[in-house]
């Protein structure tokens, strides 16, 4: 349960690729995020260290919002 805790369900947009999103957001700097494909358009992101993927996600929110939306 707390490991689920520190994790953000999002959805995908555009109809992008879970694969291609998460070579997006490696290839950004964020290799510290975790990513796991829960279907065709959702996925869980969770950080591999004790950060809060909420708030980084909120602080480089323009980024993330080319290709994920309704974080939770």
């Amino acid at each position: 349960m707390k490991w689920a805790r520190n994790g953000v369900v999002a959805l995908v947009v555009n109809g992008e690729a879970i694969p291609m999103v998460h070579i997006r957001i490696k290839d950004a700097g964020f290799t510290d995020l975790y990513i796991i494909s829960m279907g065709v358009d959702k996925m869980f992101i969770r950080s591999l260290s004790d950060y809060d993927v909420l708030k980084t996600m909120e602080e480089a929110y323009e980024f993330f919002n080319h290709f994920l939306c309704n974080y939770v």
